[in-house]
């Protein structure tokens, strides 16, 4: 009856399976946790790790855990035909919620004339928290499966006879340094190096926009195809076009090299664009690494670096005015101490550190306004997008104008207006 319901579970792929003892649910692989609302997990959510295996006499058992006695033989024993299963869930990742935590585990199967029953059945459990996500350690319990697996068939690590104080010694110290750190690298033997690492999901990227620019920031960072390294203009469009890439294919890699924190996105630097310092700006004053940092990436190659107190006051002037200060008037007023910083550089930084913030342009056009015959050519190309919800950047990088050319198209027309936030 027991084979019969698992292979059930098997042919569904994703089951839950109640006990009336243990209440245990079984849920394999990500069906529950890609439905459930759970917080990130970290390193604390490791709680302990058990070895447990099938022994020829006694039948499923917990041979060694760290710390010591976290689980009693008695609360294992309605767990057990989920830890130690049937040959069709080895190598599977499992996940069992019960007594208020959840346990992760890859269940292995190794044949062989060797050992008593022809098989050796074992599982390494992690036992995490029962309200964090299992993803990050999902990859985890699978590599330290396949690494015991492999420990076993080459050097018969499992079948020694001091096997349990070995484990108990090697589990302590696993758990300690994936505690601590979130990666361990274990001793087995003189041979057997075990490295472990728990991957905590990245911080989700919104989607890349076609006139976002990426800045490398990581040294040695990835290039895409022939591209050269971005610049502070070249759009992901541009990037597209330059390695003669679908866009879609240029998006994923840049959102790649930053969720590797290899790249930041910014808007492309316009000098008709608008930038704002915010109160974040006392932190350049107050932290010498951001200093040291900031001065090294704002200066030109091959001339002396700007003073700091240059610098806070070219930022603090970013300030809102009437009429609205672009970046080239800024520019033009502060020409001389500009004279040995990259200006696109300098805006950049103050992005990526978020103390600026860009002032867009929306502009919007009466939709009940009627084009004349005396409109500007190429504004019908573009009227679709004079709702308010496209800035300025967008459109020209949309439609592949310059912002001087859109600027005129605009002005031109009585019935459209500029709105900037």
């Amino acid at each position: 009856m027991q084979r019969q319901r698992q292979r059930q579970v098997s042919q569904r792929g994703m089951a839950e399976e109640e006990d009336d003892a243990g209440k245990v649910v079984l849920n394999t692989h990500r069906q529950r946790w890609l439905q459930e609302a759970s917080r990130p997990a970290c390193r604390f959510d490791l709680l302990a790790i058990l070895f447990c295996e099938f022994h020829p006499q006694l039948g499923p058992i917990i041979l060694t855990q760290a710390p010591e006695n976290f689980i009693s033989k008695e609360a294992f024993k309605p767990l057990e035909k989920y830890i130690i299963t049937k040959p069709e869930f080895a190598f599977h990742t499992l996940c069992i919620d019960a007594m208020g935590y959840r346990f992760l585990n890859c269940p292995v199967d190794i044949p062989g004339e060797q050992y008593e029953r022809n098989h050796l059945l074992f599982n390494m459990v992690l036992v995490l928290r029962d309200n964090c996500a299992p993803e990050p350690f999902e990859r985890l319990a699978t590599k330290l499966a396949k690494f015991m697996e492999q420990a076993e068939v080459e050097t018969g690590y499992l079948q020694k006879p001091n096997r349990k104080d070995l484990l108990f010694g090697v589990l302590s110290e696993m758990l300690e340094q994936l505690q601590q750190r979130g990666q361990c690298a274990v001793k087995l033997s003189t041979s057997l190096v075990i490295r472990l690492r728990v991957l905590l999901p990245p911080p989700p990227i919104a989607p890349l926009k076609p006139y976002i620019t990426p800045v490398v920031i990581a040294p040695g960072a990835l290039v895409l195809s022939t591209a050269r390294v971005p610049q502070a203009t070249t759009t992901g469009m541009k990037i597209a076009s330059k390695a003669d890439m679908d866009m879609s294919l240029v998006q994923a890699a840049l959102q790649y090299l930053a969720h590797c924190g290899a790249i930041v996105m910014v808007e492309a630097i316009q000098f008709c664009s608008v930038y704002v310092v915010t109160p974040d700006v006392v932190r350049l004053r107050n932290d010498p690494v951001l200093q040291e940092n900031c001065l090294n990436f704002i200066s030109v190659a091959g001339c002396a670096r700007p003073s700091l107190a240059t610098v806070m006051e070219l930022y603090c002037d970013l300030i809102v005015e009437e009429p609205v200060l672009t970046l080239k008037s800024w520019f033009e007023r502060h020409v001389e101490k500009l004279a040995d910083i990259d200006i696109r550089r300098f805006i950049q930084f103050g992005r990526i550190a978020n103390f600026l913030r860009q002032i867009k342009g929306y502009p919007y056009r009466d939709p009940t306004a009627s084009l004349d015959a005396d409109s500007d050519v190429d504004l019908p190309t573009i009227v679709s997008l004079l709702d308010g919800h496209h800035s300025a950047d967008e459109i020209c990088c949309i439609k592949g104008i310059s912002a001087a050319r859109l600027d005129e198209i605009l002005q031109s027309d009585p019935y459209t207006f500029v709105f900037h936030r």
